[in-house]
């Protein structure tokens, strides 16, 4: 149970990237378990990555099978990312950022059981120096009460049993300064 904040703020370095979890940052690996864990904490990221921004309730980013059961995000604040023009990914999820099922043996199954999000998740991109960087291909935003990202091979590698929001989601847009 994280009772703690997870922040942080400034330059990332050009290859730099965030990866906060209320209770992991990453997990990358086959046969994962996670039972009963509950982040109570603030998780924040305020700056310019460079590269990518991974902001999870409980977990930031999964690789791999797992079994995620009776995890919850009750955090007292926002999960926010408000990153400058030059972030080029940010996902933002209540329960998990960036989830990706991969198995070698394609005989495996992920699943998410009782898992609640009560959180508010925001994203606010940060102010752009000019209308290309408002429109430019390199930006990509996702937010989403339980994931951010969800992603498998097939219908059958994910399973989601009870994972509701109770949070509310907000994107603000940058605005053009020229």
């Amino acid at each position: 149970i994280n009772n703690g904040n997870v922040s942080n703020t400034g330059e990332m370095g050009d290859i730099g990237a965030v990866y906060a979890g209320g209770c992991f940052g990453n997990l990358r690996t086959d046969n994962i378990t996670v039972t009963n864990c509950d982040n109570y904490g603030v998780v924040s990221f305020t700056g310019n990555s460079h590269g990518a921004c991974l902001l999870g309730g409980v977990v930031s980013d999964v690789r791999g099978v797992a079994t995620f059961t009776n995890c919850d995000n009750f955090a007292k604040g926002n999960i926010t990312d408000s990153p400058t023009s030059k972030t080029k990914v940010s996902k933002l999820g209540g329960i998990c950022a960036d989830f990706q099922h991969i198995d070698s043996t394609a005989s495996k199954r992920s699943t998410f059981t009782d898992c609640t999000n009560y959180a508010k998740i925001q994203a606010d991109a940060g102010a752009a120096s000019s209308s290309s960087d408002l429109n430019s291909d390199n930006t990509l935003t996702r937010v989403g009460g339980g994931f951010g990202n969800l992603q498998a091979t097939t219908s059958y590698d994910i399973e989601l049993n009870n994972v509701d929001n109770h949070g509310s989601l907000v994107l603000n847009f940058a605005t053009c300064n020229s």
